[in-house]
């Protein structure tokens, strides 16, 4: 079986999250740079849908919109660029070999990686560290539901709904409880209470 893992790849705040393509035998493709959650689960979705039939191209060879995969020589090894994802880059996991170009070793490599992607499940490694109402909970899906983060948080979608605190303002999910938010470490939430008001709330 074969994994395409989302998990995060740098610090860089909401922008931290990358894939890795496991095989039986190993990781094959580890993405080199941080893009947000709403991307990375896009260049997921287009690597298992695109990637397994696209060919491998030199760059030069690459017609405008289609998608193909580029193999280039990179310090220690080697990366790959997909041409529909052009905003991030992939470390190939193979070993260099002594001529130091595109090799047989990449081209089979590469082969192995379009197998794989036409078989992976897409995943979310857990947890992603979050804040409900000040208190720390881990989250060990992602995207949630704006109500799954409430019941996260011990808070009854019943009569309450969820506000994320981002940037300095206050997104509220009123009646969208079951939008799916992504989330990053650090993000922020609260609970607004909609339920009955006791006695002691009604006299302040």
């Amino acid at each position: 079986m074969s994994l395409l893992k989302i998990r995060k790849v740098s610090e860089a705040g909401e922008r931290c999250w990358g894939v890795e393509l496991l095989s039986e035998v190993g990781a094959l493709l580890r993405s080199q740079e941080g893009v947000s959650g709403v991307e990375v689960m896009s260049v997921a979705e287009i690597l298992k849908s695109e990637g397994p039939g696209a060919p491998v191209l030199e760059d030069s060879k690459v017609q405008l919109g289609e998608a193909a995969w580029v193999i280039e020589k990179a310090r220690g090894g080697w990366s790959v660029r997909f041409t529909p994802v052009a905003e991030t880059s992939f470390e190939l996991l193979v070993k260099l070999d002594a001529e130091g170009e595109p090799s047989k070793a990449a081209a089979e490599a590469m082969a192995l990686v379009k197998k794989c992607l036409d078989a992976a499940e897409i995943v979310w490694e857990p947890p992603i560290s979050i804040k409900i109402d000040s208190e720390p909970h881990e989250a060990l899906e992602n995207p949630m539901s704006a109500d799954d983060i409430l019941r996260l948080g011990g808070l009854d979608p019943e009569s309450n709904y969820l506000v994320q605190i981002k940037d300095g303002e206050r997104i509220r999910y009123d009646g969208k409880g079951e939008q799916p938010i992504f989330l990053y470490d650090g993000a922020e939430f609260v609970g607004h209470y909609t339920g009955p008001k006791g006695v002691s709330q009604l006299d302040g």
